[in-house]
């Protein structure tokens, strides 16, 4: 029984499978080699062309196979038309075999300018044979391209890995770029499910970069391909970089009425990504300027983003911040967060009834975040060891999809200290608050946090260390409160009642 054929990756490990079939020996005698030469190929030196074309000769080795590790071992277990094209591919390595063989000196001999017209037509029969191999799989290509976003779209992520798998192999044989960009695109996707956030953002960047390649300026499928790449950098907390994107489109569009819709979509990207740039100025200018464009206005896309500059501008309270717009996932997650800063339990649960009440759809019970605000209404309430409990028991058992786990380590750490502060454990809250110093100070700079997320740490310096008379507790306040002040003079309006908060022995 024949063993089976491995995953091989180089010539010199599909060598060793077949020595497993034949035997060293055999395979030293037909191929006219001395068995230690054999030997050598197989422990990693250089297999040269003509020994390939042996072992194509004499035991009928795919060359394809042996070469690339395309196909079956032998061309009796391939078709006809495939075996032609494995013969096309074994003419051009004899044609380059005997092409090795010349001396640089001597090409003007008779001979060799024979050898070299015959490398000349296999090159051009290998040319032939790309042009239609190309063809062939040009249709399968695109429908495993559609059926592996079809499985994407339903979910279906067993169906989803084999059909990339294949499409990943076929990839390599078809040449028809608007399937490739294609391919890129819903690769992109699929490395965002499997939670490969950085290879996603790296896929989706070579696939809006070959978009721009093959198109006419800011057309629809550049303006997709690069709003989508932003999304991913905007929730992987690549701010900065995804808002170098979205200038750099907004200053390559053309103005063209065609694509109003994903300039709209830009610009709301853009003023978002300020926002979580703690650029609120620039978040300001950014939405003026889009709602000042007739072809460009989108109300309902920017509703998230205006809740949020009335929230930081201290114009507005969460509740009134809810009704700017219609109801989505994106403003009401937004909301809940700047709720549970403010720290006022009958407003976090009324604004928990809205975005997660029975009856309503906009965001789950389930939802880490509105869980993590449940927790924290009742620690608001009086329950605050028992919600600290549930929420480090929930925490521990989570397996997170989706997000940047060093920004998410550093949320946890947040609201652990937010809730051991307001159960009055406040040893533990300390603990708590060392923790999320250092994860703060372990993201990289290309990182952002949630602003909110940052306000209640710097709350639950104040209100924890401010009495104390160690030296390093004392600097810790004073970033705290340096802090909120700078923010409030970047227009954070909403961290002014901190600059009036006094300390615990204040």
């Amino acid at each position: 029984m024949q063993k089976r054929n491995p995953d091989a990756a180089t010539p010199g490990v599909r060598l060793r499978w077949l020595v497993e079939q034949h035997s060293q020996a055999a395979i030293a005698r037909k191929a006219g080699v001395p068995p230690p030469t054999v030997y050598r190929y197989l422990k990693g030196a250089k297999i040269p062309a003509d020994f390939c074309a042996a072992l194509v000769r004499q035991f009928d080795v795919n060359p394809a196979w042996f070469l690339v590790g395309e196909g079956t071992p032998y061309l009796s277990d391939i078709s006809a038309g495939n075996a032609a094209m494995a013969g096309d591919l074994l003419a051009v390595v004899e044609a380059m075999n005997a092409v090795s063989k010349m001396r640089l000196g001597t090409l003007a001999g008779k001979g060799h300018l024979r050898v070299l017209r015959e490398l000349d037509d296999a090159m051009r029969s290998h040319e032939e044979l790309k042009e239609r191999v190309n063809k062939s799989t040009r249709p399968i290509f695109a429908q495993l391209v559609d059926d592996l976003q079809a499985a994407l779209n339903a979910h279906d992520r067993d169906q989803a890995e084999i059909l990339f798998k294949a499409a990943m192999q076929v990839s390599r044989l078809c040449e028809d770029e608007s399937l490739q960009i294609k391919f890129l695109g819903v690769r992109t996707r699929l490395e965002y499910v499997r939670s490969n956030h950085e290879l996603s953002i790296k896929v989706g960047r070579e696939r809006l970069l070959r978009t721009m390649a093959a198109g006419e300026g800011l057309d629809v499928e550049v303006s997709l391909a690069a709003s989508e790449l932003i999304v991913a950098m905007r929730d992987y907390r690549m701010s900065a970089e995804g808002a170098r994107f979205c200038r750099a489109m907004l200053d390559f569009d053309e103005g063209r009425p065609e694509i109003a819709a994903m300039r709209a979509r830009l610009w709301n990207l853009l003023a978002s990504l300020q926002l979580d740039l703690d650029d609120l100025a620039g978040a300001w200018v950014t939405s003026r300027k889009m709602l000042e464009r007739p072809d460009d206005k989108d109300i309902e896309l920017h509703a998230a983003v205006a809740a949020r500059l009335m929230l930081y501008g201290g114009m507005a309270r969460p509740l009134a911040a809810l009704k700017i717009g219609e109801q989505s996932v994106a403003k009401s997650r937004r909301v809940m967060r700047f709720a549970g800063w403010l720290e006022d339990e009958t407003e976090l649960r009324e604004v928990l009834e809205l975005v997660a009440g029975k009856g309503k759809e906009w965001m789950s019970r389930d939802d880490r975040e509105v869980k993590s605000m449940g927790w924290v209404a009742e620690a608001l309430r009086g329950n605050g060891e028992a919600a600290l409990a549930a929420f480090c028991e929930h925490e521990e058992g989570l397996a997170l999809v989706g997000v940047n786990r060093a920004s998410s380590d550093f949320a946890r750490a947040v609201r652990s200290c937010q809730l051991a502060r307001l159960a009055g454990l406040r040893k533990q809250a300390i603990e708590f608050l060392r923790e999320a110093d250092d994860q703060l100070a372990r993201i990289p700079a290309r990182y952002t946090t949630a602003i909110e997320h940052r306000g209640t740490l710097h709350r639950s310096a104040v209100l924890l260390l401010g009495d104390s008379k160690r030296d390093e507790d004392a600097a810790r306040v004073r970033k705290a409160r340096a802090f909120f002040v700078e923010k409030v003079a970047a227009g954070f309006a909403c961290f002014r009642p901190m600059l009036e908060t006094k300390t615990p022995g204040g």
